[in-house]
């Protein structure tokens, strides 16, 4: 079925009440906390086929209609104060809606601040410490940025193999338009590059800048941070912040004692620097559960209250804590698309 008859077909069971249905027909009648994660936000022009793939960094257009819809229809919440009234022994007053942003970008004070603002929406950025204040290229930009500037329809799968082993994605003919294609292919070889030791990472990447840039040429852009003097302005205007280690460290790989350190250090300086408790922990890239059981004792030790990761999912109050899921909304602008999806992420309760 064409996008456009798709969109029409959602857009027509909404208005006629069928997901609100579903919700109340759903198999749990717990009230729910849906945890919305965003990375940093794109352009306004980022929607062309070029663009660099993120399903959770939405334009400065679709990020208002996401707030728009959430601030007529949820009840919004700071995720520090959702998870002390749980705390409480009260359990959650009704189904809500918590904002969280991940790395701490740039844009996040630049677009996303004054958006909040003006609805007066609180959220939560878990910050990457060592990166606060300069411009620099996380792995998966730059590999997203490959992407985008790549001709695709050049690369052999016999040489994608060759570099990535039996786990690299197969790659579809497609042309520089052809979108879709383009971004499921970043999604796959996100996941293999996340699964790969970091001492062996940048060689992999340089293997496939190699491949993609056989005459060289490549030199992407760094992201701009945050830096300490905005993190203080927001944290006096509903802006919490929380620990995201100090370099983003992946704790699967890692040491136990280089993991407590990072996580330990990100949280004291924040604290230092703003002059507040903090009190929420996101889990760099977030997917790899069984990693993370085994710090969820040393984070209650260290003072958090909670944790994050980044599967898809909602909670409840019996939620483990320590380990909260977390939803993206649709890259969209109709308000009727984004209130189904809310809707429908509460129906999803796998995890509650």
């Amino acid at each position: 079925m064409p996008d456009t008859l798709k969109t029409i077909l959602k857009k027509s069971l909404y208005t006629m009440g069928y997901y609100h249905i579903r919700r109340r027909l759903s198999i749990t009648s717990d009230k729910l906390l849906l945890i919305l994660m965003y990375h940093g936000l794109r352009p306004n022009d980022a929607r062309s086929g070029n663009a660099a793939p993120d399903d959770d960094s939405p334009t400065p257009s679709q990020f208002d209609a996401h707030l728009r819809t959430l601030a007529n229809h949820c009840r919004v919440v700071s995720l520090k104060d959702v998870i002390a009234e749980i705390r409480s022994g009260e359990g959650l007053e009704t189904d809500s809606v918590a904002i969280t942003f991940d790395d701490g970008f740039e844009s996040v004070y630049s677009v996303a601040y004054p958006l909040l603002r003006k609805y007066n929406v609180p959220a939560t950025v878990f910050l990457v410490t060592d990166w606060v204040g300069h411009e620099v290229s996380p792995w998966w930009h730059h590999l997203r940025e490959m992407l985008r500037k790549a001709d695709l329809s050049k690369v052999e799968n016999e040489h994608l193999r060759t570099a990535f082993g039996p786990e690299a994605p197969a790659l579809r003919p497609m042309g520089k338009s052809r979108a879709a294609g383009r971004n499921q292919f970043n999604r796959r070889m996100e996941t293999v590059i996340r699964n790969i030791p970091q001492a062996a990472r940048a060689e992999k990447l340089d293997a496939l800048e190699r491949l993609l840039f056989s005459q060289g040429g490549f030199n992407p852009a760094p992201v701009k941070m945050l830096t300490w003097d905005q993190i203080r302005e927001m944290a006096g205007n509903r802006i919490e912040f929380g620990a995201h280690t100090r370099t983003h460290i992946n704790l699967r790989f890692a040491e136990p004692y280089m993991v407590e350190k990072e996580i330990r250090e990100s949280k004291l300086d924040i604290e230092a620097r703003i002059q507040r408790e903090v009190t929420g922990f996101a889990y760099p890239y977030g997917k790899d559960l069984a990693s993370y059981a085994p710090y969820e004792q040393f984070l209650r030790l260290q003072g958090f209250a909670y944790a994050c990761n980044a599967c898809s999912g909602s909670n409840s109050a019996g939620s483990n804590h320590f380990s909260l899921y977390r939803a993206s909304l649709p890259l969209a602008e109709s308000p009727a698309i984004i209130h189904r999806d809310i809707i429908l992420q509460s129906i999803r309760d796998d995890h509650v």
